[in-house]
């Protein structure tokens, strides 16, 4: 079981990506094993991101053009997830102490991850959520395109992950 980085279901849905073959490849593989593929909240709020910033670079279908902009980036995430067929966890609203305040459980991980893995915010929190799947037993793989967290990969098996590398 895995969990997908936004990049991977960017690079398979999309034609022009760079990777997009090997995202293709490695996607139909993982499903060949009947290997479930997981998606966190987060991977919405950054797949509607990352589409909305490069919408004018994709090819798009004529459909597609009959929708404003904000229609079409939704239509667009929906079809990729329809395609797709992740898995969507949920989050958990629990509340942990840091400092004289509390903040979210899994932003407290990615604080706790901040200082070994020397990442972006957004990665360290998709390592948490990662992590926390993993804790459960519902994922062992973090699927990735990204070069920062492929050279992290000894890090992240010892918290549990083994590291994909499509790169």
């Amino acid at each position: 079981m895995a969990y997908t980085d936004t990049n991977v279901l960017i690079s398979y849905y999309f034609d022009e990506e760079e990777l997009h073959e090997t995202s293709v490849r490695t996607f139909n593989a993982l499903r060949a094993v009947q290997k479930e593929v997981y998606i966190s909240p987060l991977t919405l709020v950054e797949l509607h991101s990352v589409i909305a910033r490069n919408l004018p670079k994709y090819r798009l279908p004529p459909h597609y053009m009959v929708l404003d902009e904000e229609r079409r980036i939704r239509a667009l995430a929906k079809d990729i997830l329809e395609r797709l067929e992740p898995i969507l966890v949920n989050d958990e609203p629990k509340l942990e102490p840091f400092d004289k305040g509390r903040v979210f459980h899994i932003y407290r991980k990615a604080i706790d991850y901040a200082a070994t893995l020397k990442l972006r915010s957004l990665d360290l929190l998709h390592i948490a959520y990662a992590v926390e799947l993993a804790k459960r037993g519902l994922v062992d793989t973090f699927v990735t395109l990204d070069k920062e967290l492929i050279d992290r990969k000894e890090v992240l098996r010892s918290l549990g992950l083994k590291v994909m590398d499509l790169s």
